[in-house]
């Protein structure tokens, strides 16, 4: 957690993480995934010359250790993001708002194929709502196409709150 919180603020401790931030900045990827790759690797090859057990619980030490770092930079994935394209979004909308007490947005798109119009509507809900909604969209149109996406972050109404400038 500790190394979260130095990544989080920009700092470094000198070690492989130097050079994990160094190539994030290439990459794009997060710290986290890029320290994971660095020191795999090393204890890996220490591995394969010295104890492989050891490089066993090493392994597991670091997979634990990018993990918390990601949570500490990016937060926990507590949210769903729903893309729901369907014929029946008005009826899908309104068991959003009625059932689960959310809102959402729909969006206008137009299929690729097709080229025919299309309602998308886009809805975040909490982890414990994710089984709910695709009950509810399932009853009402089997048919539909729906994506759900981690959100690491929510701010606004229903969620956390959005902080304010200077804070």
């Amino acid at each position: 957690m500790g190394l979260g919180i130095v990544f989080k603020f920009k700092g470094s401790t000198g070690g492989t993480d130097l050079a994990a931030a160094i190539f994030r900045r290439f990459t794009k990827t997060n710290v986290g995934m890029t320290l994971l790759l660095i020191d795999g690797l090393v204890v890996l090859a220490s591995g394969i010359v010295f104890n492989p057990e050891q490089a066993l619980y090493a392994l597991i030490s670091i997979v634990v250790s990018s993990w918390l770092i990601d949570v500490v930079q990016e937060g926990l994935g507590y949210a769903r993001a729903f893309f729901i394209i369907s014929d029946k979004t008005d009826l899908i909308s309104d068991k959003i708002i009625n059932e689960l007490d959310r809102s959402g947005t729909c969006l206008k798109g137009e299929g690729i194929y097709t080229r025919q119009e299309k309602n998308v509507l886009l809805a975040v809900v909490n982890r414990s709502e994710v089984s709910r909604l695709k009950e509810i969209v399932s009853k009402i149109d089997p048919k539909a196409f729906v994506i759900v996406a981690n959100v690491h972050e929510v701010l606004g109404e229903g969620f956390k709150p959005i902080a304010k400038e200077g804070k």
